[in-house]
């Protein structure tokens, strides 16, 4: 049987070995992408250019989907809202998960669709004449217009689960909605909050590194620029002192209680 001592030292070379398989990998793909690089280069530019020239077409694309979906998710969940009447615990159970997998979809969607929209938006800039800025004017109509949609549905989602169970407090566009929406959870509700937490951050935390290495290949082969390596490192810093600095806190409060 292994000591804590060998379980330790064990657990020290894993890490050592998966820093050094990880340095190699990334050597291989970095002389790669290096070697390729005139056969990589060529076809972006072609890409970005289409795109910035399509950004207003894309950005109304955005719209008529974040309306679609915004009124799906709501109407489904609303029908089984309406069902819940029943006093069968089986069958009130089965109702209540198909409110929220709707419920969660559509507020899941309506945020990787403001995010699309920022991103595809930026593919309008830099201004570079007269004809990019009109085209860019003409952009932001439907850019705020796929922000107003999706904020507008999360907010009507709030309300519709505080129908539900009118036990839940927050407002959507209040500042303190989270805060006050936890606070008003249960114990089996906070404790799926936390652990959704949790998994999130062990999640987002390796592909944020992930990320941060494609960026740093990306700028040693392609000069792509230091602000996404920038952002992505400050990003991952701030998730990990920011989870560090709560961890230290709740524990002490755990022990002062």
């Amino acid at each position: 049987m292994k000591t804590k001592r060998e379980n330790k030292l064990n657990s020290y070379v894993k890490m050592i070995l998966i820093m050094c398989g990880g340095g190699v990998i990334g050597a291989f793909l970095g002389a790669g992408i290096f070697m390729l690089q005139d056969g990589i280069d060529e076809p972006f530019p072609p890409v970005v250019e289409w795109l910035g020239n399509q950004v207003d077409v894309i950005l109304w694309i955005f719209v008529v989907i974040s309306l679609i979906l915004s009124l799906i998710c709501y109407r489904n969940a609303e029908h089984y809202i309406r069902q819940m009447d029943v006093e069968d615990d089986s069958l009130m159970e089965i109702l209540d998960c198909g409110y929220e997998r709707w419920s969660s979809f559509g507020v899941a969607g309506s945020n990787v669709i403001v995010c699309l929209a920022m991103v595809f938006f930026a593919f309008g800039f830099p201004v570079e004449d007269e004809e990019t800025a009109k085209r860019l004017l003409g952009a932001i109509v439907p850019f705020l217009l796929t922000v107003i949609v999706c904020t507008m549905y999360q907010v009507a989602a709030v309300r519709q689960m505080r129908r539900k169970d009118p036990s839940k407090k927050g407002d959507a566009a209040d500042l303190h909605f989270e805060k006050e929406w936890l606070e008003s959870c249960d114990e089996a509700e906070q404790m799926v909050i936390y652990k959704a937490s949790y998994k999130t951050v062990v999640l987002m935390k390796t592909i944020l590194m992930v990320l941060l290495v494609i960026a740093m290949l990306g700028q040693l082969s392609f000069g792509t620029g230091m602000m996404a390596v920038v952002l992505l490192a400050f990003t991952n810093i701030i998730m990990l002192t920011t989870y560090s600095i709560y961890s230290v806190k709740l524990q002490k409060m755990k022990y002062e209680g």
